[in-house]
């Protein structure tokens, strides 16, 4: 298999193989991951998976961090380590250490994040083309 592509079995789909750019994107497709992406990127680069699903559930529920049910977090820590940290390990962008429960961005995920962070996320005043405008708004006006 070369490096740029993913061998993986998925919903009954077995052998399909994903190029980089595929695995990109099916990083991106969720918005669990790229929060997720975002979090490690602003807080130094890694937590534990506890961390990151108190975090998640507050944000998804609207809620403080003091607020989070139990019920809330173990939803969000199943989902967390059943799908959406594999799929991240996968793709390159986290190392996750599941027995210590750790998480830390890759160099990869890195670069991602603040992409994420900067055009897709939050400041809408730092473009990556200089033009004062996000990526987001650019493909908006694309699409329309």
């Amino acid at each position: 298999m070369d490096e740029g592509e993913v061998h993986e079995v998925r919903r009954g789909v077995s052998n399909e193989k994903r190029s980089a750019r595929d695995e990109l994107f099916h990083a991106l497709s969720n918005q669990r991951r790229r929060h997720v992406l975002t979090y490690l990127r602003v807080n130094g680069g890694e937590a534990t998976v506890r961390e990151l699903s108190e975090w998640l559930a507050a944000r998804e529920n609207g809620v403080s961090l003091e607020e989070v049910s139990y019920k809330q977090r173990k939803r969000t820590y199943t989902s967390l380590i059943q799908i959406h940290l594999g799929t991240l390990r996968d793709g390159g962008f986290i190392r996750y250490d599941r027995g210590r429960g750790r998480v830390e961005l890759t160099a990869d995920g890195r670069r991602l994040a603040r992409v994420l962070e900067r055009d897709l996320i939050g400041d809408d005043r730092a473009a990556s083309d200089g033009s004062g405008t996000t990526l987001l708004e650019r493909w908006k006006r694309r699409l329309s």
